[in-house]
């Protein structure tokens, strides 16, 4: 910040992103990817979703049914529990650094 360019803030933000290590870059992809999809069943779920969300919807529903009779309450039901899980798990761990 002080007397550094834009450029040299940006070089400094890549080194403090590229820190991370490799498995909590991908728990923290993971949990992204969880709070997406259940963004997008919650609005699935909503009067009039857009047809975006319902193709996204008709996606996650398709990877994650594996009997036809699962419902799209319950397919949230458990990517909130496994978000809670991986989010527990990732918080759990930097902790005890």
């Amino acid at each position: 910040m002080h007397g550094q360019t834009i450029i040299e803030r940006e070089r400094e933000n890549q080194r403090k992103k590229s820190t991370l290590l490799a498995w909590e870059r991908r728990l923290k992809n993971k949990i992204a990817e969880l709070r997406k999809k259940i963004g997008q069943l919650t609005q699935a779920m909503r009067p009039n979703p857009s047809s975006k969300i319902r193709r996204a919807t008709d996606t996650i529903l398709a990877q994650h049914r594996t009997d036809s009779l699962k419902e799209t309450p319950e397919i949230l039901e458990y990517l909130k529990q496994k978000h809670t899980q991986s989010n527990r798990h990732h918080t759990g761990s930097t902790q005890n650094r």
